[in-house]
């Protein structure tokens, strides 16, 4: 098979879908991470825009390069991110991937899921760690996100629903700051005792908070 045929029908596969053919592309040998047009798109850009979630997995166990960017700095997650495909986020934060890459114009991929409002993706970004920094700033008050605080943070939030933290330490935050998503709780306690990270903000004792933790 010469390369000149492998690549546009690659390409094709990935955008429409075609996970049978991609699959026989890969075991022929074609290259995963081909870019072929002036905008450097692998073809995981293009099954990842389409939201061909199935074709995208096939992608990924052929070896794609999820930081792979393209001419304009845009990984795998930042395409994700901008068209809200949220099984495919989860599927990429399964690998090795830059969470807080930084695309052309700075943008990470928890910028474009705050801009677009896909507040799946948000949480999922925030639970594996993004920083809240980057976050789209005029959106971030309407999704419940409290910008900046991270800069403040001297001891390592631990964004998991079952993480029991015995301090958490937050420099002039208080509830009120906190990051609050979805149905996760980002809650400031200055108690020695443990506190467990909620699902629902509901269920943070707020009148154990008597102030923010000076440190």
């Amino acid at each position: 098979m010469q390369p000149q045929t492998v690549i546009p029908r690659f390409i094709r596969a990935a955008e429409n879908g075609c996970e049978r053919v991609a699959k026989f592309l890969i075991k022929k040998g074609a290259d995963v991470n081909i870019q072929i047009n002036s905008f450097k798109e692998p073809p995981l850009h293009y099954a990842i825009r389409k939201g061909h979630a199935q074709v995208v997995k096939v992608l990924l166990e052929g070896k794609a390069n999820v930081n792979l960017k393209d001419r304009q700095g845009y990984t795998s997650l930042h395409i994700a991110s901008q068209f809200g495909r949220t099984q495919i986020v989860e599927d990429l934060l399964k690998d090795k991937i830059n969470i807080d890459v930084q695309d052309k114009y700075g943008k990470t991929p928890l910028y474009y899921a705050v801009k677009y409002e896909h507040i799946k993706i948000v949480k999922l970004l925030l639970e594996k760690g993004a920083d809240p920094a980057y976050a789209h700033k005029p959106k971030a008050k309407k999704v419940g996100i409290a910008v900046g605080v991270i800069t403040a943070i001297v001891t390592p939030l631990i964004l998991a629903h079952t993480t029991v933290l015995s301090t958490l330490a937050i420099i002039g935050a208080t509830i009120a700051s906190a990051l609050i998503i979805g149905s996760i709780a980002y809650g400031v306690t200055y108690m020695a005792s443990k506190h467990a990270l909620s699902s629902k903000l509901s269920e943070v004792n707020c009148d154990e908070v008597k102030k923010p933790l000076q440190v």
